[in-house]
């Protein structure tokens, strides 16, 4: 089972700054909208669609979202024959778990020394 949220990697990358966290993860929320809108277009051309899996595949590895990373990743590499409907359902849930993993680890009294 893949990784939902590396949280040793999201907290190196954000330096343990829990203020820093919630600015970053409040970008990561905006900037990958308009990836899952377009993602969850199954009309869209595979160029546009495999491109915004690249983008969101990088987003989510750069904070430690090594699940929805992978399934992007795999987005990315599209072909007419992806079924682009059941990739896109799944990416939509890794979202949604990492969103929700992103929430309990801000919420949680923790310090990582990095």
């Amino acid at each position: 089972m893949e990784t939902v949220l590396d949280s040793v990697r999201f907290l190196r990358a954000t330096q343990d700054d829990k203020e820093f966290q919630q600015e970053i993860v409040r970008e990561f929320r905006a900037s990958s909208a308009e990836s899952l809108q377009l993602l969850a277009n199954l009309e869209a051309p595979l160029p546009d669609w495999m491109a915004a899996g690249h983008r969101l595949k990088g987003a989510a590895a750069n904070l430690g979202g090594m699940k929805l990373a992978s399934l992007c990743e795999r987005a990315q590499h599209a072909t007419p024959a992806t079924d682009r409907q059941a990739l896109a359902e799944a990416i939509i849930g890794a979202y949604n778990e990492l969103t929700v993993a992103f929430t309990a680890l801000l919420e949680s009294p923790r310090s990582l020394v990095v």
